[in-house]
């Protein structure tokens, strides 16, 4: 049985396929802002690598956020339909989780920021779980975890939405090594960089991978977290754009 999953929570479409526990296919396509036309297409060409229908797929694991409205929009309503149409289970997991998790390292906390428009980002802070906490305190990289190979890590509080210097502020309370992962480390450089001890880990943790999404929606579902087509549901954090501007005309009428 395949495993299908759909990234669409940042301007990168991706896909991956996972037979068992195996990851077999990706595809990933930067198009901008234009999930609508990219997302099938993607789908198709990830399932052309292993010369597979889409009726080989078993479930369907979606991004549910936070991230781009309509990039989330489009990526569920796809996971939705496919769900319904083939009677398949489906799994959601956090964009920031899987970006925390592709980028786990022992001893230091994990911090998954998206570039969330409008000078705010959504974010959220990682920790070691506890085996791997205990292995970086005798000084030994964690071994790997079992989905996959994903290195295990916990959330400490959060998602929030919030401009970076409350999260810089966040971050120099900690008063520890921090690795900064996502996209919003590439618009708010300037607004983080004087944060002792933050890392920024680069380009290759720039968006979620849909790989690390497929390896977490097997996980959930192996855990019995298999949702209906109708119960996925967008982690938003915030009103969508569209809301917010009707919202400020309609104030500015107002007054």
């Amino acid at each position: 049985m395949l495993t299908l999953a759909i990234e669409t929570a940042t301007d990168l479409v991706g896909c991956a396929l996972a037979e068992d526990d195996a990851v077999v296919a990706t595809f990933e396509l930067a198009h901008g802002r234009r999930h609508a036309e990219s997302l099938l297409p993607v789908v198709d060409a990830c399932l052309a690598q292993i010369g597979a229908t889409i009726e080989r797929v078993g479930a369907v694991v979606a991004d549910v956020g936070p991230g781009l409205f309509t990039g989330l929009r489009v990526g569920l309503a796809t996971a939705r339909s496919l769900a319904y149409a083939l009677e398949l289970p489906v799994a959601a997991v956090s964009s920031l989780e899987v970006l925390a998790h592709d980028a786990a390292l022992a001893g230091r906390v994990v911090c998954a920021a998206i570039d969330a428009r409008r000078g705010e980002l959504f974010w959220q802070l990682f920790r070691p779980d506890a085996d791997a906490a205990a292995a970086a305190g005798a000084g030994v990289a964690p071994a790997a975890g079992p989905d996959g190979g994903l290195r295990p890590v916990r959330a400490v509080g959060g998602p929030f939405c919030s401009p970076p210097d409350e999260l810089a502020a966040e971050l120099r309370g900690l008063g520890e090594p921090v690795v900064l992962v996502g996209d919003a480390g590439d618009r708010y450089a300037a607004a983080l960089g004087d944060v002792r001890d933050l890392t920024f880990a680069g380009p290759a943790h720039r968006h979620p991978s849909a790989a690390t999404l497929v390896r977490l929606g097997l996980r959930e579902l192996r855990a019995g977290r298999a949702l209906t087509p109708e119960q996925l549901e967008p982690r938003y954090l915030r009103a969508p754009d569209a809301a917010i501007n009707w919202s400020t005309r309609d104030g500015a009428v107002r007054a």
